[in-house]
C-alpha cells in the first residue's frame, strides 16, 4: 500500500454494495465490518443487533449519543429508523457523526475513522428526494476529510441518488434483480451487465482503483446456522 493509499484508507472510502435480495450483499458487508471499531449502521430492517451491535431507535437517540461518547474508540451501534422517515433519520445520524468528528478536531484530539453503513439506501437517499437527506449528502461530499467511511447497500441501485452512486471509490456488485439494475450497476463499475446477471449467489465483482476481480463471499460456520 502506498502512502497515498494509506491516507485514503484512514480518511474513509465510498463503497457501493448492490445486489438482489439473498445475493450476498449483507453477508459481504458484515464480513467487511468484522474487527472494526467505530461503526454506525443505519438499519431499516432491524437485523444488526443479532450481530452484536447495540440497538437504538428514535426513542433512544439520547442513549445512543451517550453510548458513543462512552465508547469513543470502539463503538458498534445500529440505528433503526421509523418506517417512512428514512431520509430524515439518515440525515440526522450523518450530521451527528459529523459532529462527533468535528468536536474531536476542535479539541485537538486524534479522531480515528468512523464507518457509516447505510442499508436500504434507496429508501433514505433516493434519486428523487435526496435533498431531504442533507446530512448524508454532506458526508458524501466532505466526509472523507473527517475520516468518515461510507458503505451504501441497496437492492435497487438505480433508485439511489447519483450524488452517492457516481462518486464511489469501490463497487461491490452482486447479481441484480432485473436488467435495469444490472445495467446501472455495471455502468458505474464498468462491467458487462450480462455477466452481472449471471452471477451465482454469494459471487460478486469488486471494482476499485486497484482493478476489477470476481470474488465469492466465504460464509463462516456461524453464518450457516
Amino acid at each position: 500500500m502506498t502512502r497515498a493509499d494509506a491516507g485514503r484508507a484512514q480518511e474513509g472510502e465510498r463503497i457501493g454494495v448492490w445486489g438482489a435480495s439473498g445475493s450476498g450483499k449483507s453477508a459481504w458487508t458484515k464480513r467487511r465490518l468484522a474487527g472494526l471499531g467505530r461503526v454506525a449502521v443505519f438499519d431499516p430492517q432491524d437485523e444488526y443487533r443479532r450481530d452484536g451491535f447495540a440497538r437504538f431507535d428514535l426513542a433512544s437517540v439520547a442513549k445512543m449519543e451517550r453510548h458513543i461518547l462512552a465508547h469513543w474508540r470502539d463503538f458498534r451501534v445500529c440505528f433503526v429508523p421509523p418506517a417512512g422517515a428514512e431520509p430524515d433519520a439518515l440525515s440526522a445520524l450523518a450530521w451527528y457523526l459529523v459532529g462527533v468528528q468535528d468536536a474531536a478536531a476542535d479539541q485537538g484530539k486524534a479522531f480515528p475513522k468512523i464507518t457509516l453503513v447505510a442499508e436500504e439506501l434507496n429508501l433514505a437517499f433516493p434519486t428523487h428526494g435526496a435533498n431531504k437527506c442533507r446530512g448524508f449528502a454532506e458526508v458524501c461530499s466532505r466526509g472523507r476529510a473527517r475520516h468518515i467511511e461510507v458503505i451504501g447497500v441497496s437492492q435497487r441501485v438505480a433508485e439511489v441518488a447519483g450524488r452517492f452512486r457516481d462518486n464511489l471509490t469501490e463497487h461491490v456488485v452482486f447479481r441484480q434483480a432485473d436488467e435495469v439494475g444490472a445495467r446501472r450497476a455495471a455502468a458505474n463499475a464498468r462491467l458487462d451487465w450480462r455477466a452481472v446477471m449471471d452471477l451465482p449467489r454469494l459471487e460478486y465483482f469488486h471494482a476499485s482503483p486497484a482493478g476489477t476481480a470476481r470474488k465469492k463471499v466465504e460464509l463462516s460456520r456461524k453464518s450457516l446456522t
